[in-house]
């Protein structure tokens, strides 16, 4: 009925998010309404799309995640930061192992509610010799 990471509480939030080179995430969450509250801070890894491989791949998954408290009288944003490596962008391949794709990677950041902050990561992958 509900996702992963989908939460309840009292009050209303939003998150903002930008993305610095090479992969670092730095998120604002902001309370709109309510009484004080916590909140997940979830990332999320999106595979490239048009990827061509022999085995399936996940939808996204979870690589950072950080609970947040939302005090009720502040307006300004709490933040957060997550530093992400290539390492956390490898997928599982078809041998078990892990490799990294290149391509335009998905970050989705969101509070399990609301509409999500996405961002992409472009990976590079040098040729092998």
């Amino acid at each position: 009925m509900f996702p992963f990471g989908a939460g309840f509480g009292y009050h209303d939030a939003k998150v903002a998010c930008t993305l610095s080179p090479p992969y670092m995430v730095r998120c604002g969450v902001t309370h709109l309404s309510g009484p004080p509250g916590d909140e997940v801070v979830q990332v999320y890894h999106i595979p490239p799309t048009g990827l061509k491989v022999d085995h399936p791949l996940p939808i996204k998954r979870l690589i950072g995640f950080e609970r947040v408290h939302l005090p009720a009288a502040s307006s300004a944003p709490v933040s957060v930061s997550f530093n992400f490596t290539t390492n956390d962008l490898r997928l599982v391949d078809k041998s078990g192992g892990s490799s990294l794709y290149p391509g335009a990677h998905g970050l989705q950041i969101w509070l399990g509610h609301g509409a999500p902050a996405n961002l992409t990561a472009v990976v590079h992958v040098p040729e092998a010799e």
